[in-house]
């Protein structure tokens, strides 16, 4: 096995005036040799652990594997393990669909049944779960993100089975709403899975994530919905612009403003991996650039904010064998 390394970046907003750099926080690298499996697959799980971290809740970044849910506390050092967190009898974790919420972590789980849509759960200050609603139909691969209290689902496929064609329709739902009714927005303009979406104040703002899903001018585009628009008002736009045409980048929300970190740059009709990060300030309108990150994000990462830091997970390309 050759060398890999894993590496959580971070960037503090704060002294970016005076020394704007990213620093390693977190480092492992791996042995050059592996004896078992068993060594293998335990690797694997923490390689993907730090890629698919999606949530930031009570002082924990949180990650949500196949084999399970599990976190690490923030600022942890290089010793210390990742923790499983227990879920709900007769649940199972769901690709990457986590979110923070009024002190509250939520989870999207499946049951055992493979008919069921997944089922929201709310992990408590108490430290238990509790169910709160269920999707209104099979979703899979879908972007979700949170305007206010309003829990918004993106694309997605319709069913567990990868051959099934993916979804336009957006979903939407009051998490303070007494009776948690579902209610449908407008379509997006294409289908799409695993979309990065994230909201600004009442805006929701989906960037696209698999290359082979949209048309060639569609990459240049940042689709934009104002859920204060009145319903038949309700449209997506593309006012949001961004430097070059990103696609497969990940997003974060920090001190009011929109961050756009890594992805591919598709300006000469061909995706190439990317390291820039921009800063989205509504007020103006415009993408101001960011220190870059000094490796290049190729396969998957993660882009997330925790008290005025700018975190990047993820891992630098590597080749498995045994």
């Amino acid at each position: 096995v050759r060398a890999c390394v894993r590496v959580l970046y971070s960037w503090d907003v704060r002294v970016a005036v005076f020394s704007p750099q990213w620093t390693y926080v977190r480092l492992e690298e791996s042995p050059t040799s592996v004896r078992s499996i068993e060594q293998l697959h335990a690797r694997r799980d923490a390689r993907y652990a730090m890629n698919r971290v999606t949530s930031v809740h009570d002082g924990y970044f949180y990650s949500n594997l196949v084999s399970g849910l599990q976190r690490i506390k923030v600022g942890s050092s290089i010793n210390d393990a990742w923790q499983s967190v227990d879920l709900p009898e007769g649940t199972r974790s769901f690709h990457s669909s986590l979110f923070s919420f009024s002190g509250c972590l939520y989870a999207f789980l499946l049951s055992h049944n493979v008919a069921d849509p997944p089922f929201l759960y709310c992990l408590d200050q108490s430290g238990q779960w509790r169910l709160v609603t269920q999707l209104p139909e099979i979703l899979s691969k879908f972007g979700l993100a949170v305007a206010e209290s309003k829990l918004i689902i993106v694309g997605g496929m319709g069913g567990y089975n990868d051959s099934l064609p993916s979804l336009p329709t957006v979903y939407t739902v009051d998490l303070h709403d007494p009776d948690l009714s579902w209610s449908q927005l407008p379509n997006l303009p294409f289908v799409c899975t695993f979309p990065e979406v994230v909201s600004l104040g009442f805006f929701v703002h989906v960037f696209l994530n698999v290359a082979h899903e949209y048309a060639p001018s569609e990459a240049k585009k940042v689709f934009s919905l104002d859920l204060c628009a009145p319903d038949h008002e309700q449209c997506w736009s593309t006012d949001v612009i961004p430097p070059v045409p990103l696609v497969m980048c990940r997003t974060t929300v920090l001190n009011g403003c929109l961050v756009v970190a890594g992805g591919c740059d598709d300006r000469a009709g061909q995706l190439h991996g990317v390291n820039h990060v921009y800063l989205y300030v509504p007020e103006c309108r415009q993408f101001l650039e960011l220190p870059s990150f000094n490796i290049l994000p190729i396969g998957s990462f993660q882009c997330m904010s925790h008290d005025n830091t700018l975190y990047l997970f993820g891992s630098v390309p590597e080749a498995l064998s045994i």
